[in-house]
Parts: C-alpha cells; structure tokens; sequence
C-alpha cells in the first residue's frame, strides 16, 4: 500500500487528509476511493488533483508517498478535462503535471 496525501483549502482554512492505495494505482482509482461511499462519476470528473500547481491526468499511477493539491471544477469542466485525460492516455499535455512521488 502508498500513502497518498491531499491538500485541500477552504475558506483560509488547510488540511490533508491521507489515503492509502494499491501501488500502481491510477490517479481516477485515488478519487473514485476519495469519494467511495456517496459519490457519482460527476464527482469524481469534478476532482482535478495538482501538483506544481497542474493538473496530474487520470491515467497517471502511484508508485510511491505522494502528495497532491485538491481542486473542485464545475461538473461541465470536469467531464472535459476527464474525456481530455482518457484521449491522451500516456502523453502529459502542456497543462498537466507528471506524478512526483517523495
């Protein structure tokens, strides 16, 4: 198992919460476990997970500790930027961010 760390911030107010995945799990894997119980796949498209301040794809795995950037995005921009992701499975455009592990 990999820890993963998300950062979130509201309102002034930051905190992370930790979770742990398979190693070798997809960046999507992350968030369809963040949002588990309750969640559709309008809530998880509507996850953009950062880091350097870019938005890491879908496809991307976890190998290793890691920690991301939370962002919510309108469900509209969010199914956008998943169909961006699934299209270009492998190939970081110039607005994403490669996975970095610490």
């Amino acid at each position: 198992m990999v820890n993963v760390h998300v950062a979130f911030s509201y309102h002034g107010q930051n905190w992370t919460h930790s979770f742990q995945v398979n190693e070798g799990s997809t960046v999507l894997q992350l968030k369809e476990k963040m949002v588990a119980r309750e969640g559709t796949i309008e809530d998880v498209q509507s996850i953009e997970l950062q880091q350097l301040g870019r938005r890491v794809p879908d496809w991307d795995l976890i190998r290793d500790e890691a920690t991301l950037d939370f962002h919510l995005l309108w469900p509209e921009e969010g199914a956008r930027k998943a169909a961006e992701d699934k299209s270009s499975m492998g190939r970081a455009g110039p607005d994403r961010q490669r996975l970095q592990t610490m």
